[in-house]
C-alpha cells in the first residue's frame, strides 16, 4: 500500500474522485488515500483457493464472496478487503452486510491489518468473523466477535479452520494449495578430528 497524498482528504472528496473508477481502487483511512498494490504470486494463489472453496458453499444461498474489489465502509473509513463475504449486495461497489473479512499479510499492509483495520472492522454491526492470513509461511489468525474481538485461535500446517459465519470448515491445506513456498535448507557441518 502506498500512500497516494500526504495532505488530508475530506470523505466527500475521496468518494467524488478516488471510488468511482472501479478498475483503480484507493482506500481512504483517517483522511488519507492510499493506492492499493498488485498482489503477490503467493497472495494470489491463496485467495484463488478460498474464492473457489467460498464459492462452493455459498452457491445456493444469498451471501456472495468477493475477491479485492468489493468495498468496506467503517465509520468515515473505506477499504477492499482482499476477500469479504457480503450478505446484502444491493450497492453496485459496497458491501451492505459483510459477516466475513479476509486480509491477507504482506509487507506492506502488515500493520494497517493488524490494527486499524482490526478495530474498524469490529465496528461493522453484520460482521462475525475477521481472518488474517501469512502468505509466506503457514499460520492463521481468526478473530470472533463472539469471542470479543480476541485473536484466540491460531491454525498451522495440519489444522482445520472452523469458519462460524458461513458453517464452513477449511482445512489448511484448502487455504495454501499450490501455494509456493521458499525451501530453505540448513545445512549441519560436522567437525572431522582425527
Amino acid at each position: 500500500m502506498n500512500t497516494l497524498q500526504q495532505q488530508i482528504v475530506s470523505e466527500q472528496d475521496y468518494l467524488a474522485h478516488y471510488s468511482q473508477d472501479p478498475d483503480v481502487r484507493y482506500e481512504y483511512i483517517n483522511g488519507e488515500v492510499v493506492a492499493m498494490a498488485g498482489a503477490s504470486n503467493r497472495h494470489n494463489m491463496i485467495s484463488l483457493n478460498l474464492i473457489m472453496k467460498l464459492g462452493q458453499k455459498l452457491a445456493q444461498g444469498s451471501c456472495v464472496p468477493f475477491a479485492s474489489d468489493w468495498r468496506v465502509q467503517c465509520d468515515g473509513n473505506y477499504y477492499y478487503p482482499d476477500i469479504v463475504v457480503d450478505c446484502d449486495t444491493s450497492s453496485a461497489f459496497q458491501a451492505g452486510k459483510p459477516i466475513l473479512i479476509v486480509e491477507i499479510l504482506s509487507e506492506s499492509t502488515r500493520e494497517n491489518d493488524m490494527t486499524i483495520k482490526l478495530l474498524d472492522y469490529q465496528k461493522i454491526s453484520s460482521l462475525q468473523e475477521y481472518v488474517l492470513i501469512e502468505q509466506n509461511f503457514t499460520r492463521v489468525v481468526v478473530y470472533r466477535r463472539r469471542q470479543n474481538w480476541q485473536a484466540v485461535e491460531y491454525f498451522a500446517e495440519n489444522d482445520e479452520i472452523e469458519l462460524e459465519s458461513i458453517d464452513l470448515t477449511l482445512s489448511m491445506a484448502d487455504v495454501y494449495h499450490r501455494v509456493p513456498f521458499e525451501r530453505k535448507i540448513r545445512v549441519i557441518r560436522q567437525n572431522k578430528s582425527r
